[in-house]
């Protein structure tokens, strides 16, 4: 008489929602043999919302802690093996304490895709956790618990060396700020085939900045837009892309979600975080670090770069490393 199959390992995994980031990570864990159950982080995610949950208080608490109840309700006949929680913002000590309790023999882990800051709820959790992973080095350097974990990429940005020359020499994708769009569309001028998309999220935003605080003043409306790329959108302009531009916030020195996705779409990563200069990925063939925002220099340096390299060529040899398959496998005890 045969055996049945063992049960699949099963995963609790709670997550903000991040530009779709979260269903990735879900589907890589099923990949990896996981029964997972996912859970928004948040109760809700609008931005009224999301500005309350900082502020914090009794109603925003007692919110929380109802939702929270449901997802213990909602679980409580499942045997658990993985526990992943990223960010935290707003998970109450006690869920993760109860779930503890019901699996005791369940590796809980912590990761952060954004620099932590001092005092916020997430700090309260990390005892709870076997495992702690950051993607900035700053906060890995600040508490000894941490292990550094840079982030991933997905499938759609993988490329193998192209058929055909890329169309774009030089690509920006990003949100709206005011200095951006002076250094790219400045950097813009040196290139002859450049592809630009300024996202605005809403279009008040935009007017106000543009004719009351003048900080968008000098840019015209037929350049933003108020709806966003999707994700395959955005990987398929980046695998046809020689070179894209990443000016990440000025607070973070952890690599962004975008440096693994340019240089796994084969485009030469252009980018204004200097610490990239003491990650292992650091290529100087692949890599241009801006400093100071001097598009003259920039321009310069990533033409060498640009005209050093075969026309037709794709992600960096063994770069498959850094794939969100290969990412989640760690999480496994």
């Amino acid at each position: 008489m045969s055996e049945s199959p063992a049960p699949s390992p099963r995963a609790l995994f709670l997550s903000p929602s991040f530009f779709g980031y979260e269903s990735d990570i879900e589907r890589a864990l099923i990949d990896d043999g996981y029964a997972v159950d996912f859970f928004d982080e948040r109760p809700t995610n609008s931005s009224a919302a999301k500005a309350i949950f900082r502020i914090g208080g009794r109603p925003v608490q007692l919110l929380v802690q109802a939702y929270y109840r449901r997802i213990l309700a909602a679980t409580v006949t499942n045997s658990y093996d993985l526990v992943l929680v990223i960010k935290g913002e707003v998970v109450p000590l006690s869920f993760l304490q109860e779930f503890r309790r019901r699996n005791p023999d369940a590796h809980f882990v912590y990761y952060s895709f954004d620099a932590i800051p001092a005092g916020s709820n997430c700090t309260r959790l990390f005892d709870e956790f076997d495992a702690l992973y950051s993607f900035d080095p700053a906060d890995v350097a600040a508490d000894a618990r941490f292990t550094l974990k840079p982030l991933f990429y997905s499938s759609q940005f993988s490329s193998s060396s192209p058929e055909s020359p890329r169309s774009h020499d030089l690509t920006f994708v990003g949100t709206m700020h005011s200095d951006r769009y002076r250094f790219v569309t400045s950097l813009f001028k040196s290139f002859t085939n450049t592809y630009g998309f300024f996202y605005v999220p809403a279009r008040w935003y935009f007017y106000f900045n543009k004719y009351i605080s003048r900080n968008f003043a000098g840019v015209p409306t037929s350049t933003v837009s108020f709806a966003k790329l999707d994700k395959s959108a955005v990987a398929a302009i980046f695998r046809d892309s020689r070179a894209v531009l990443d000016l990440q916030r000025s607070a973070q020195s952890g690599l962004t979600m975008r440096t693994f996705e340019v240089l796994a779409s084969g485009a030469v990563l252009v980018t204004g975080n200097t610490a990239i200069r003491q990650s292992e990925l650091f290529d100087p063939s692949r890599i241009v670090v801006v400093d100071d925002y001097d598009a003259a220099d920039a321009s310069t340096r990533l033409r060498e770069v640009l005209d050093a390299l075969p026309p037709l060529v794709g992600a960096p040899n063994g770069f498959e490393r850094h794939s969100i398959e290969n990412w989640v496998r760690e999480f496994s005890k």
